[in-house]
């Protein structure tokens, strides 16, 4: 090969030397290396998160248990019947005969021997009494009742050993529903009710008539602790009473006055609803019809509709000079009776022979002292006369025993 073939090869590239003047314009080759991609700054590193710390905080929130959403949340969870449960033993009912012919109303024990009300059912009280949810029943003494109607009673006899509803420390905000608790009916009732918070001794009054039994009812917080009483009824809802007076009656310096009997009161009243005594045991079609005979009996002495008694024995009254019409007028002229059980039933040849008990509200009288509330065990002979039962003889259902005990013990 001659020298002409060898100036035909390609040369190899010219290397730019570093340093080389700005305008020599430089050629990449082969051999140099590639430009790479220009280099990112990492974002500075986050500091751990403080998950550790959140049961911390948790603690901090519930140790401020006062103004708390968990602890508000908790107060307003809240059970009726647990409610009822626990404060329904100290709610009683008032049972009363009187020149008003009122007579019947809820009542809250403060104390084992004290009991409020609602003053008006006692106007020109006769005899008055409590009885217990669970069926005991013990004579009150009015002892009087304030300016804002709510009365005060005195229990008489044996301590009823029942523990009292505890006063709230203040009254619930406006606009939150509380129970009430009270009779309805003949039975404990309780239920929400919206209050209007008054100024002072005054609940303003619950958003809802109530039935007239269930005057003198408790009003009670969502932890079951009373804030007031029910007093009057009122167009727009039934006005109660508050903390303040239910303090000084707790306290003992509330001031009562008595209103004494009005000497024109010839015949006192209680409530003038139809009596249906209890079977407490007795069944059948002869049970129930003296059932209907002796509830028809008590609900006409109640009305004292002497009449109505007359057509309703087979005829002995008129008789016997101490069983006469009028001598019955006048026993139970003052009287009010309640709480009739039928025991037994026996069957007999023209009729049946009966044993029921009952309670009475009496006039007291000086030789009797506090011996107006008396319980009854009596025999009725039942006979049947133009098809149908009539009373033919009142006895005591024992032998060579009374017919009734006084209502201070059980």
């Amino acid at each position: 090969m001659g020298d002409d073939g060898l100036r035909e090869l390609p040369r190899p590239p010219r290397r730019v030397p570093p340093g080389a003047e700005s305008g020599t314009t430089r050629t990449r080759t082969a051999i140099e290396a590639r430009p790479g991609r220009p280099q990112q700054s990492r974002p500075p590193a986050r500091p751990p998160r403080a998950w550790y710390l959140l049961p911390l905080l948790l603690a901090v929130l519930l140790a401020g248990a006062g103004t708390g959403w968990l602890v508000r949340e908790r107060a307003d969870r809240f059970d009726l019947g647990e409610i009822r449960d626990e404060a329904g033993p100290a709610v009683v009912r008032v049972r009363a005969s009187s020149c008003s012919g009122t007579g019947l109303a809820t009542g809250l024990l403060i104390d084992d021997t004290r009991v409020l009300t609602m003053g008006s059912v006692l106007t020109g009280p006769v005899s008055v009494a409590i009885e217990t949810a669970d069926g005991r029943v013990r004579p009150v003494r009015v002892d009087g009742i304030d300016k804002a109607g709510v009365a005060k009673l005195e229990v008489l006899g044996d301590p009823l050993g029942i523990r009292p509803v505890p006063l709230a420390e203040t009254t619930p905000a406006d606009g939150l529903d509380v129970p009430v608790l009270g009779y309805v009916d003949g039975r404990q009732d309780i239920d929400l009710y919206g209050i209007t918070p008054g100024g002072g001794a005054d609940l303003a009054g619950i958003t809802s008539r109530l039935p007239p039994d269930a005057a003198g009812s408790p009003v009670l917080d969502r932890q079951g602790r009373a804030i007031g009483l029910l007093t009057q009824p009122s167009a727009t809802g039934t006005r109660a009473v508050g903390l303040d007076v239910l303090r000084e009656f707790k306290s003992g310096s509330r001031r009562v006055d008595f209103a004494p009997r009005p000497e024109d009161c010839t015949e006192a009243k209680g409530p003038q609803a139809p009596v249906v005594p209890v079977l407490d045991g007795p069944n059948g079609e002869q049970a129930e019809e003296a059932q209907r005979l002796l509830g028809d009996y008590l609900t006409a002495l109640n009305r004292h509709d002497e009449e109505r008694v007359h057509d309703l024995f087979t005829g002995y009254l008129e008789e016997d000079d101490g069983q006469s019409i009028a001598n019955l007028t006048k026993r139970y002229r003052m009287q009010y009776t309640f709480g009739a059980v039928i025991r037994n039933v026996q069957e007999e040849e023209n009729g049946a022979r009966v044993q029921m008990t009952h309670t009475s509200l009496k006039q007291p009288t000086p030789d009797t002292g506090n011996l107006y509330c008396l319980r009854y065990d009596i025999a009725y002979d039942l006979d049947r006369v133009d098809g149908e039962l009539r009373i033919a003889n009142v006895a005591p259902a024992r032998t060579n025993e009374r017919s009734w005990r006084p209502c201070t013990t059980d």
